[in-house]
């Protein structure tokens, strides 16, 4: 018994504002949570539960590693997405047999318009069965036909405008579209 009365004879009480200055003080410097039993008796200097001794680290000193770590994880992040993207270009790029293949296909593609060189080059009098007087008369039928057409597509545009005068542009369309009837295109 005058060992138990040696250790709490060197253990000295705190009261009031001292006490709780020292658990403060306690708690900032193991930096993790503790219960009142835990406080006390770690104060003490006890650190034995019944069997078991439990030692703590102090998280202040992993605080910079895990900020180096995430760094160095975002980092390689950003390595990994731009790694990926360019292996997704190059799988999707044709190989050298593929682009080989391709370039045959389109050359045997070329090939069926080989006889329109004739008409490109504006020799096509050679192959054409026809004489300079009967394209003369084939300039003038269609000359005559084209105003013919474009004085009828102008009294219909007119008669269109009186049929359609009182709606909207909407219901006009609509309503050319009933009736099965087609616009000229641009190229008329």
């Amino acid at each position: 018994m005058t060992a138990n009365t040696k250790v709490k004879a060197d253990v000295k009480v705190l009261k009031g504002q001292e006490a709780e200055d020292a658990v403060l003080e306690y708690l900032k410097m193991m930096n993790r949570p503790f219960g009142a039993v835990d406080v006390s008796s770690n104060l003490k200097g006890a650190k034995t539960y019944g069997k078991t001794t439990f030692f703590v680290y102090n998280q202040a000193k992993t605080t910079p590693d895990i900020k180096t770590f995430e760094e160095e994880n975002k980092a390689l992040s950003a390595d990994v997405k731009t790694l990926n993207a360019e292996l997704g270009k190059l799988n999707n790029a044709l190989t050298d047999q593929e682009l080989e293949a391709k370039i045959l296909e389109t050359r045997q593609q070329s090939y069926p318009t080989a006889h329109l060189v004739p008409l490109r080059l504006g020799t096509c009098f050679s192959i054409c069965r026809c004489n300079f007087p009967e394209l003369a008369q084939l300039d003038s039928d269609w000359a005559k036909w084209r105003t013919e057409w474009v004085r009828r597509r102008k009294i219909f545009n007119e008669l269109w405008g009186y049929a359609t005068d009182q709606k909207t542009r909407s219901e006009a369309d609509e309503f050319r579209e009933d009736l099965g009837i087609e616009v000229d295109t641009p190229e008329h």
